[in-house]
């Protein structure tokens, strides 16, 4: 890269294209611990677990309430407060009194910064193994956000609320993953593992539980239904069995077995879900902070009210899905299902009391020295994403550890703890010495054009 000329103005050479507001700081750095409470059960659990839920004793009241917990309070609304977040960072790099004074070279790194995370996010998603990567979507969907800034603060968050109950409506016919058939091959699984066949059982070769010899006679309806769902689970261990295979193998069959994953996340998810989740909290994002809403401008009130009435009532929606998902209780879930709340709509309730929480903590300064430390999370927030993949991948599959299915759910919290603890501590003691965490150092080089000075100076 080459380096500046010197004759640029100072505000030319900032470092950073966005002023720090501590309180998106707090934020963002939930957003990152967060989002690790959820992908952490992805890169240590089978997906088979969801199908097959006896697997490590996931039926255990322990691990269904840490199951229940994580997906109310966590699943999506992670990702949710993270796209928030982009639409904000959008209005704050895009400030109408920096476009006036910088014009065309603010567009141009707005643009280049959007076409980074493009990168970034597919070589997260194919080479270092993680096809649920959002970077990807963030820097497709950052290129519609110019065009949007001027929008009013009701103009934005209509048409946001809008595009989650579209991405609702399509979700309901497109499930989050392939299903297990055409992800995993159910006939490819039963080819490999032909000499388990149940209908030849022999001596050394013993049949899974459950699964009984074929029976020559003529079978009525409902033997032959139970016949069908035995064959069903059986087929099912031998997808589960290909899973711990693949996930406890070496790099190369990880990558081609996650490839057709990663280029759906990337096409039919990207354009039938992601255009519709990301981009409408992208909308919102934009219109709260217009409001002053994630800056800390508005009264403790206001953020009282978020976490209220969004904590009550997403914890009785989105309740409601995982009870239903997970638990299989009807009593009163569909009723409330009924009213037509789905479940981008439910995670946005949850975001808002997020929101609302982090506002009472950062306006009250109850907890200041763990805000300072999330806060730091935050700065980091692209370092510390790509670093839980990179330990991940190491920690469960067979390229390090191989630990893929080897923990109960409830006790992949302690790795979740030990990853809180070590990002905050890495970003503490980072930022003591450097402006920028390492990858977005990287980032807003290129952004600009030329290495950064990212040292901290001594005071003088």
């Amino acid at each position: 890269m080459s380096t500046p000329s010197v004759t640029e103005s100072s505000s030319a050479l900032e470092p950073a294209p966005y002023l720090r507001i501590e309180q998106i700081d707090v934020l963002r750095g939930v957003a990152v611990l967060g989002i690790y409470l959820v992908n952490m059960f992805i890169f240590a659990l089978p997906y088979s677990e969801s199908s097959l839920p006896g697997i490590l004793n996931d039926e255990n009241t322990t691990n269904t309430l840490v199951r229940l917990f994580s997906e109310v309070y966590w699943e999506g609304a992670m990702r949710g407060l993270f796209s928030i977040l982009f639409g904000a960072s959008a209005l704050i790099f895009l400030t109408e009194a920096k476009l006036a004074a910088r014009g065309t070279d603010l567009v141009d790194r707005y643009y280049r910064r959007s076409m980074l995370l493009i990168v970034f996010g597919a070589i997260h998603a194919y080479l270092l193994l993680w096809p649920y990567d959002v970077l990807y979507a963030y820097g497709v969907l950052g290129l519609f956000l110019f065009p949007l800034r001027k929008l009013a603060a009701r103009t934005l968050l209509i048409i946001g609320v809008i595009m989650l109950f579209i991405g609702d409506f399509n979700l309901s016919e497109l499930s989050f993953l392939p299903s297990l058939e055409s992800t995993l091959n159910a006939a490819d699984v039963a080819d490999q593992f032909s000499d388990h066949e149940p209908e030849a059982q022999t001596d050394n070769q013993p049949l899974p539980p459950g699964v009984g010899p074929k029976k020559p006679s003529l079978q009525t309806a409902e033997s032959q239904t139970k016949a069908d769902a035995s064959n069903d689970e059986y087929q099912k261990q031998l997808i589960l069995q290909q899973e711990l295979d693949i996930y406890r193998s070496g790099y190369k069959t990880i990558f081609v077995y996650q490839r057709e994953m990663v280029i759906v996340q990337q096409s039919t998810k990207m354009y039938r879900d992601f255009f519709y989740d990301i981009g409408g909290m992208m909308l919102i994002g934009m219109a709260l902070f217009r409001l002053g809403v994630l800056s800390g401008a508005v009264s403790r009130r206001v953020y009282w009210w978020m976490l209220i009435v969004g904590g009550i009532s997403g914890t009785i929606v989105r309740g409601a899905i995982s009870l239903r998902d997970v638990a299989s209780v009807q009593a009163w879930v569909e009723p409330v299902l009924d009213t037509g709340f789905g479940y981008n709509l439910a995670r946005l309730l949850i975001v808002i009391a997020w929101v609302g929480l982090v506002g009472l903590i950062c306006q009250g300064g109850w907890l200041r020295r763990l805000q300072t430390w999330v806060a730091n999370v935050g700065r980091m927030a692209l370092t510390g994403y790509i670093s839980q993949t990179v330990i991940s991948v190491i920690l469960f599959y067979g390229i390090g550890f191989a630990l893929f299915a080897k923990f109960e759910r409830h006790e992949l919290l302690w790795f979740c703890l030990a990853m809180w603890v070590a990002q905050i501590s890495f970003s503490t003691v980072w930022l003591k010495y450097y402006r920028h965490g390492p990858l977005e150092w990287v980032w807003r080089s290129l952004i600009y054009g030329y290495w950064q000075d990212n040292r901290r100076r001594p005071a003088l």
